[in-house]
């Protein structure tokens, strides 16, 4: 045997050996990522969430065959938002790791449901947790909650045929019910098989034919495919069986409208109201739907008699209160929503969402002392309210309170974190490895209000310190770097930072965003990079932004008005102004230092407009009356 020969003959030995230890854990390893598994198991117990996530970490990276312990980090790698935040391939790491524990325990029936739910966030385009779901399944015949998950995985892949083969097995283990009866003619109406879907539902009669609810399932089946005629058979046969029931009733109302027969369609709908085994929950939201329909047909007086009728049935219930009040704001009488929502709250202040509808009712009644009055009022009853907070400062930054608007972000802050100093520096690092999604967010909302405050304060220094701060936590938070790229042009402050800070914000969903266009359009102005600026101003302005506002504002025109102007364009800069202008009028802005600046603009280029619109024309008109023409138009503005 040569050299060469042994040699390959000694590494085939030295792999085979390493092939053997493959997957073994070393004993002492184990010993110590056990010592740390088990350390995290009572943190947990104990809801000290961010000393178990670095446990399980420890406890997995000692030992990475230990599958509970990447269970466990994948877990908390997933609910914590230090780890995932500007890291897209976290879902895809954290699954890699519980897929460990998956593989290596396929029996474990709950665990592959809650890997199944997560897979299908970080991708649901494959068929993975269906291999998961049916292989957990193998080991679990009787286990109805395998059965549902595996069904709603068929589904969302359509594959009905297996979704429905599902449902047989559901049906050998617990027999026919209405649930399973109704998904399998959901999944043969998906296949538009509805033969089929009508002998399921056919079954479940001929199962439970004197019950109620079997005729209502075959009814609601007849409805949706547009039977009326066999739905109100149906609906009438189980009206038949328990006369006192509201329920049959609101089906055939329901068939009725779509007949369009109104009065049948009231009658009924004033039975619902009536009857006594429908709750009050479930007529609020029958009415809902009622005053839905009247307010598309313009038929306002139904809807106001069938409220009446609810409000006489329950004068005191702070629920029908509360839908009084949102059913008198739909009409835009928000004095008698506000008035509705006060007695809803004197009879219930627990629930925060009343509060902070009387407190919008108030604002859109010009009454913004009112509402903050009734936040203070609300603290007796939800002092830890941040949704009430927050909407607080948002009304105390919109009467030019900015100080009181920033002490109450600054509590909001406090809140999440004691530990935050906002008027220092401040880094990912300082932030709590057991943040919650709502939390981070808040905090960076609170964040970006703080550094809005403090530029209309005009403490520059403390406004970009702020706006520093939000994004050394999220870099990916284009609101502030759009608010900080904007500030910055304003003042004339680092305007390459103002540029790239622009930039970064027009990245992803927000790239044909008008608002943020503008802005890095005005920052190329500014560096008088006028050919630049144009299309992207051009683009704010005439593009196809989903999130354009319904008016754009004045700014937008005046910022395009400059550029044109600087690019010797005059006739069209002008008649951006003048749509600017035409704005703030609509929106009583007049009183703003622009308006008057604008129009001053305006003045020192009408006389060159006037002989490019001449030239242009051609026309007969005199030079003297276009003038005067400009001038009448300059004056109106003026007045």
């Amino acid at each position: 045997m040569n050299r060469m020969v042994k040699y390959f003959v000694s590494a085939l030995a030295l792999l085979m050996m390493l092939t053997a230890f493959a997957g073994k854990p070393d004993p002492a390893m184990r010993r110590k990522a056990n010592y740390y598994y088990n350390a995290a198991i009572r943190s947990e117990i104990a809801k000290d969430y961010p000393a178990a996530h670095e446990l399980f970490r420890k406890a997995y990276l000692t030992d990475t065959t230990f599958n509970e312990a990447a269970l466990g980090y994948g877990r908390y790698m997933l609910i914590n938002m230090y780890d995932s935040i500007g890291n897209p391939g976290c879902m895809t790491k954290a699954c890699r790791l519980m897929r460990k524990y998956i593989d290596a325990n396929p029996d474990d029936a709950r665990e592959a449901i809650i890997y199944c739910n997560i897979l299908r966030i970080s991708n649901d385009s494959i068929s993975e947790d269906i291999d998961v779901l049916e292989r957990a399944y193998s080991h679990n015949t009787d286990n109805t909650d395998l059965l549902d998950a595996l069904e709603y995985a068929y589904v969302i892949h359509e594959n009905y045929p297996m979704a429905i083969d599902v449902l047989r097995r559901y049906e050998r283990l617990k027999g026919v019910n209405y649930s399973v009866s109704t998904r399998k003619a959901q999944c043969y109406m998906m296949m538009g098989d509805s033969i089929s879907a009508l002998k399921v539902m056919d079954s479940l009669v001929i199962a439970e034919p004197h019950n109620m609810l079997s005729y209502m399932m075959r009814a609601a089946f007849y409805q949706e495919a547009a039977n009326l005629d066999s739905a109100i058979c149906d609906y009438r046969r189980a009206e038949k069986i328990n006369p006192d029931s509201g329920q049959p009733k609101y089906g055939l109302a329901m068939c009725y409208q779509a007949l369009g027969d109104s009065v049948a369609y009231d009658s009924l709908m004033a039975e619902v109201m009536r009857a006594e085994d429908i709750d009050v929950a479930d007529k609020i939201e029958c009415m809902r739907s009622y005053v839905i329909d009247n307010i598309r047909n313009q038929n306002g007086k139904r809807s106001d008699d069938m409220m009446d009728v609810l409000l006489k049935q329950y004068p005191l219930n702070a629920d029908v209160l509360e839908f009084a009040a949102i059913y008198a704001a739909v009409k835009s009488d928000t004095k008698a929503a506000e008035e509705y929502m006060s007695y809803a709250i004197d009879i219930d202040p627990a629930k925060e969402e009343r509060w902070l509808n009387l407190i919008y009712y108030q604002m859109q009644n010009n009454t913004p002392e009112r509402a903050i009055e009734s936040y203070h009022r609300s603290k007796k009853y939800l002092p830890d309210s941040q949704g009430l907070r927050r909407t607080c400062a948002i009304i105390y930054a919109q009467t030019k309170e900015y100080q009181k608007s920033n002490d109450l972000f600054m509590e909001i802050i406090k809140s999440i974190q004691p530990s935050l100093r906002p008027d220092s520096i401040i880094t990912r690092n300082d932030i709590r490895r057991d943040i919650s999604y709502g939390d981070l967010d808040l905090l960076l909302t609170s964040l970006n209000s703080i550094g809005n405050n403090y530029h209309s304060l005009g403490r520059m220094e403390d406004c970009y310190r702020t706006f520093d701060n939000a994004l050394a936590i999220d870099p990916d938070y284009h609101e502030v770097a759009n608010n900080y790229a904007y500030f910055l042009a304003l003042k004339g402050d680092d305007l390459n930072k103002a540029l790239e800070l622009s930039r970064r914000s027009l990245t992803g969903s927000d790239r044909d965003y008008y608002v943020y266009l503008d802005t890095y359009a005005w920052i190329l102005y500014k560096l008088g990079r006028y050919e630049e600026a144009l299309a992207p101003m051009e683009r704010a302005i005439n593009g196809e932004d989903p999130m354009r506002d319904k008016d754009l504002t004045y700014d937008l025109f005046d910022h395009y008005g400059c550029i044109l102007l600087a690019l010797g364009r005059k006739e069209p800069a002008y008649r951006a102004w003048e749509k600017a202008i035409d704005l703030m009028k609509q929106d009583n802005d007049t009183d703003n230092p622009d308006y008057a600046d604008i129009i001053a603009r305006m003045k020192e280029i009408e006389d060159d407009v006037l002989k490019i619109t001449e030239a242009a024309g051609g026309g007969e008109a005199t030079e003297a009356d276009d003038t005067s023409e400009l001038n009448d138009v300059v004056e109106k503005m003026v007045k």
